[in-house]
């Protein structure tokens, strides 16, 4: 059986996170040594960049038809995707439309997609000539077993990834100093794990935000009880400078980290939180260089390949 891993990020010209994304791959790489790991990027415009360098990349389809043509029976695909959203909506399309033009060519190429972080709107199986997601349950005689997995997923995978981001925090920051992840966010309802995830993280950590860029909790909106929290925090230690601390909840450090984040420009978080009088420290710790996380996206290749073997 030739089994083949087919890791997806969005991305990024930035060395340091492909040295991230490599030791990534390597480290699934060891955890499967039965197994060939690829990589793809989503970004039409990184792929264009990098192979200006001369680097040798691939998107999704492209990678799909090397696993076909080089004789793969089984292959997992884990997308680094923090939800179920758009993205993921989109991978399901691109894998529906690729095993429907190869169905009738090799009946044991068969596809398993493993699922996001975390994965509150869908749980994701695609086969050969086959791909179910939450609503297809419905009608399923298994439809209540696969929504529980589906559930208990979430809410394991919840509480494992907040312990997991506060686990790492900086041993500079102090206790009394609030800390703000910051997500993408999705326009669909797979953003409300963003909420989901804050109060995991308040249940341990009180200071803990969570915020995104393009879903329903963004920096203003947390604005208000950040300034709140550090005018407390601020009255109990009247001779410290009180920081806030941003962290990415994102995969890996690309342009949203290096731009939007910290960026040197007015819309960056540390730029208009600075702007308010804020004191801002940055930790540019990516969620795959968190060693629990990294290892809990291994994992879900690991229940992938298990239900293939189904």
């Amino acid at each position: 059986m030739k089994k083949a891993i087919l890791i997806i990020v969005v991305g990024s010209t930035a060395l340091e996170a492909q040295e991230t994304l490599r030791r990534f791959c390597e480290k699934v790489q060891v955890a499967f040594v039965d197994a060939d790991v690829f990589l793809a990027f989503t970004s039409d415009r990184v792929r264009q960049l990098l192979k200006q360098e001369g680097r040798e990349v691939y998107s999704i389809e492209e990678n799909l038809q090397r696993i076909y043509d080089k004789g793969y029976n089984q292959t997992v695909i884990q997308p680094m995707y923090t939800l179920s959203g758009v993205e993921y909506n989109e991978l399901i399309k691109i894998v529906e439309l690729f095993t429907s033009k190869v169905k009738e060519g090799k009946a044991t190429f068969k596809i398993q997609l493993g699922s996001s972080l975390l994965p509150l709107q869908k749980i994701s199986m695609v086969h050969t000539n086959q791909v179910s997601d939450y609503q297809d349950t419905q009608s399923s005689p298994n439809s209540q077993s696969v929504i529980d997995r589906y559930y208990n997923e979430f809410i394991v995978d919840l509480e494992k990834i907040s312990s997991a981001l506060i686990g790492e925090l900086p041993s500079e920051r102090k206790a009394y100093e609030p800390v703000i992840w910051m997500g993408h966010g999705s326009p669909d309802t797979s953003d409300l794990a963003y909420a989901a995830l804050s109060k995991a993280i308040k249940n341990s950590d009180s200071l803990g935000f969570v915020a995104t860029l393009d879903g329903k909790i963004k920096l203003e909106t947390i604005l208000p009880e950040l300034l709140n929290c550090l005018a407390k925090v601020q009255k109990q230690y009247p001779n410290e400078t009180i920081h806030v601390w941003l962290i990415p909840l994102l995969s890996i450090v690309g342009r949203h980290v290096l731009e939007d984040m910290v960026g040197e420009n007015n819309h960056s978080w540390k730029s208009r939180l600075e702007k308010a009088g804020i004191s801002v420290k940055v930790d540019l710790t990516a969620l795959v260089d968190n060693d629990k996380i990294a290892q809990m996206w291994i994992d879900k290749v690991r229940v992938a390949f298990k239900l293939l073997a189904e």
